[in-house]
């Protein structure tokens, strides 16, 4: 159980860190495309990333020993990649 819980903070650092990149760099470039649809992109994604967001919150605070935390990592697995394929 260690090893999720290991694993979980490796996966916190580096979605928290891919974030932050495109919150600060990536959407900003983009919304000064002028193009029609950016500004629609760009909050689409913001709102993927409050679901990721709140999913990792969940499981950070979750026992790696209980099914509760497999069912969360599907569900951040399934959240992250969601929002790394309309990209």
């Amino acid at each position: 159980m260690e090893t999720r819980r290991r694993l979980l903070h490796a996966i916190e650092h580096r979605l928290t860190s891919h974030s932050r990149i495109e919150e600060d760099l990536f959407y900003p470039a983009v919304k000064e495309l002028a193009m029609e649809s950016a500004e629609e992109m760009v909050d689409k994604a913001l709102q993927e990333r409050r679901v990721v967001g709140l999913v990792l919150g969940e499981l950070l605070g979750a026992d790696p020993a209980e099914e509760r935390f497999e069912v969360d990592m599907t569900l951040l697995e399934g959240a992250a990649r969601a929002g790394e394929a309309e990209r």
